[in-house]
């Protein structure tokens, strides 16, 4: 599968891992049985991370994209303050990612798109710690 979403450090987050060739139709199934998944699951993250460092190829539409900031808009409502960061090192994906940053509007999320994922990692540890005074993540 070209897009995995897993849950990382006991539930307090997940981890979504693009890699290979990922289509509009792979990436807005993945994020749909994400975004509109069990609500009290989702509740409970403080943080998530987009890593998509793996990816070969992308095929993936504007309109993919607003869908699943959609989705992400309608998913603040069960869960208002995560930290939420994408490691985009491509520019067609980091500007992909940077329309779905965008379409989020006025979301309470805490959102950043990088180019590496040890540069989101880091900042997703740092903005943790300080909104929910939680330290020692594991992204594994």
């Amino acid at each position: 599968m070209p897009i995995t979403v897993i849950d990382v450090d006991g539930g307090r987050g997940n981890l979504i891992v693009g890699s290979g060739f990922v289509t509009s139709d792979e990436y807005v199934e993945a994020m749909r049985h994400h975004l509109q998944g069990d609500p009290a699951r989702f509740a409970g993250y403080l943080f998530s991370l987009s890593d998509y460092s793996r990816v070969t190829r992308v095929e993936v539409d504007s309109d993919a994209v607003r869908r699943v900031a959609q989705w992400s808009r309608d998913a603040t409502k069960k869960n208002q303050h995560s930290v939420v960061a994408v490691s985009a090192p491509q520019d067609l994906i980091y500007g992909l990612s940077r329309m779905w940053d965008l379409s989020l509007g006025e979301s309470r999320w805490d959102t950043q798109i990088f180019r590496s994922r040890e540069s989101a990692e880091a900042w997703i540890r740092e903005r943790v710690e300080e909104e929910f005074g939680v330290t020692a993540l594991r992204f594994v």
